[in-house]
Parts: structure tokens; sequence; C-alpha cells
């Protein structure tokens, strides 16, 4: 019996550990990402990172690494070489966002592009997020791999038109936004294009004109689907996916929420 106990506790102390690790693990997902940009317009192609813990994160020997349809190699970057990146910045704040962008654009005149009036964390100077170029072979698709330091994949996104992620000439002008970050971005249905009101400085090419719509390196907008209110004083009461709704109890006033009143 004593036996019995010692293995018992043994089990509860290694569970106990190994749910210890898997809390304070660093956790790194893409939660956007820009491929096609409007027409006569400048915008580079960047990817975005948030970081989903408490912890900052250095980046220094990690690398992102693009793919083509078949699932050749298309470039890696690894964030340490100034042969294919210039750094930036290399670490990512706790619950924090960490853009890498291109900046050689083959279908520009110059070969230039870049955000407007910024520069991303890192400059991945040959990025290229594939799609639909037949001198590349994409077939409407492509991957995109984040590597940590230890030469794991610490995320990857695999986007594919036929399997029904919204890319294409769709969107051509809009980023791909992850709804949450703690949702799984495997998934197509957990993605979709920015919207018009998604206006952020980066991506003005003329001022006050924007022909690019994104939010690199700031949060995502949302939209609030068939919410039902289901206290005392809104029972029973759902507004529809595209409804108005107000938000009450916004301390700083961020989404312009009126002051709550009984």
């Amino acid at each position: 019996m004593k036996n019995l106990d010692k293995i018992i506790k043994n089990i509860l102390i290694l569970t106990w550990v190994g749910l210890s690790c898997s809390i304070l693990k660093a956790e790194v997902v893409i939660t956007e990402f820009f491929i096609l940009q409007a027409d006569n317009s400048h915008a580079p192609q960047y990817v975005e990172l948030y970081n989903n813990s408490n912890s900052p994160i250095n980046l220094t020997d990690w690398s992102i690494t693009t793919l083509d349809g078949d699932g050749e190699l298309i470039l890696k970057s690894p964030f340490n070489n100034p042969s294919y990146v210039q750094a930036n910045q290399m670490e990512i704040d706790p619950f924090g966002y960490f853009l890498i962008s291109s900046s050689f654009c083959d279908y520009l005149p110059n070969g230039v592009c870049n955000f407007h009036n910024n520069q991303s964390d890192i400059d991945a100077f040959y990025l290229i997020l594939p799609f639909d170029d037949p001198s590349w072979n994409y077939k409407d698709k492509g991957s995109i791999v984040l590597t940590n330091d230890n030469g794991v994949e610490e995320d990857r996104i695999d986007y594919d038109i036929a399997t029904g992620w919204p890319v294409g000439e769709e969107s051509r002008g809009h980023s791909l936004r992850l709804h949450s970050p703690e949702l799984d971005n495997s998934d197509p249905e957990n993605w979709s294009l920015s919207p018009d009101t998604e206006n952020s400085l980066w991506l003005y090419e003329e001022y006050p004109e924007n022909k690019n719509f994104g939010s690199p390196r700031e949060e995502n907008s949302f939209q609030l689907q068939n919410i039902r209110y289901s206290d005392y004083w809104f029972s029973n009461i759902e507004i529809d996916t595209g409804g108005t709704h107000t938000i009450y109890g916004d301390v700083y006033d961020d989404y312009g929420a009126e002051p709550y009143e009984d």
C-alpha cells in the first residue's frame, strides 16, 4: 500500500510539473498575413505574430520560411542573418504583436515596397507569400512556417483556396486576420478578410485615401455573431450577425460605447 501511495504521489508530482511547464511554455502564433496589395499601391507583404504568453520572447535564432503549392522551399529567412533580414527589433512583448515584412517587390518599377512612415520589426528582404503565380507554380496555395531557436516549428499556416481559405483576387488589398489567438489558426473558418474599417496608418498610400486594409501590429477587429442576451434585464433578446451592439462598461471608451445607466 505504501508503494502504491508513493507511485500515486510521484504521478501527481509529474503531472503537476508537466502542467506547470505547459503553462510556462511560450506560445507565438501567426495572427495575420497580407498577400496581394491593391492595384497601383506599394504595400509590402507581411506576417504578424502574437505572443500569447505573459513573458517576453527573444526571436534572435528564429526564422520564417515560405513554401510553394507543392510544399517546395521558396526561401528561409533566419532572423539573425543580415544577408536575409534587417532586424529592427528581436523581442516580442508579452501579449504583444510583432511584424515581419518584405521590402523587395518585383511587381513594382523600382522593386521596393515599404509601410507608410513605419518600419516592421523584421524586414525580410525577399519574403514571398505565394499565390497563383505560374512562374513559381503556387497553385492557389502556399505555406508560412515559423521556426523557433531549437529548429522546431512554432507555428505554421497552410492556406489553400480549395479548402476555403479567403485568398485570391477577393483578398486583394485586404489582409487575412485570425479571429482570435485562442482559436485554431489552421482552420480556415477562423480566418476572414480585414474589412474596410481596418484603416491602419501603416497601409496608407495616398493620404487620406487608403487602398489596403489590415491591422499590422495591432489587435484584429471582430464581428459579433448572433448575440443573445439572457440576463434579467434583456431576457431572450437576440441580435443577428451584422446588427448593432452597444458595449457597456468600456472603461477606456475604446469602442465609443455609451456610458452605462441603470
